[in-house]
């Protein structure tokens, strides 16, 4: 196997995990990844470090899986911003998260709504700046080679 493919296999099995808890609450990077490690037979008795390494391989998997499928700030599509709303959004971290819990719209308090609609805005100002700043750099670099 080349590394792709066996990269795609991890998030392969990250995504049926995800499928299969795709109705609780709350999913968590560590979760999948805990179940991932459980589903392919890893135990920290056998070796700890190595254990150790393979879950954190798998939590960075899931974390990219979850931004990419329910973090519209995140996603690489843009599909999300056309009035699309997703089945679950990023709650607001707190100090007791060490990475992002993802809970389904329905179960979203009114802090979640605010705290990802303000994210939204925040990103969408900042990207429009960010396009015309650029067209600005393209006008005056075709004025300069023009003249």
């Amino acid at each position: 196997m080349s590394g792709e493919k066996e990269t795609a296999s991890l998030y392969e099995l990250i995504g049926a995990i995800y499928e299969r808890h795709r109705d609780d609450i709350k999913i968590a990077p560590s979760w999948l990844a805990g179940f991932a490690m459980a589903e392919i037979g890893a135990s920290r008795d056998d070796n700890p470090r190595l254990y150790l390494a393979a879950h954190l391989q798998f939590r960075q998997i899931a974390r990219s899986f979850c931004a990419k499928k329910h973090d519209p700030v995140e996603s690489e599509t843009g599909d999300l911003f056309e009035g699309t709303l997703q089945q679950r959004y990023p709650r607001p971290p707190s100090p007791d998260d060490d990475e992002p819990i993802y809970i389904l719209r329905a179960q979203m308090s009114r802090e979640d709504v605010r705290f990802n609609a303000a994210r939204m805005r925040k990103v969408s100002v900042s990207l429009a700046k960010h396009a015309e700043a650029l067209e600005n750099w393209d006008y005056q670099r075709n004025e300069e080679s023009a003249a």
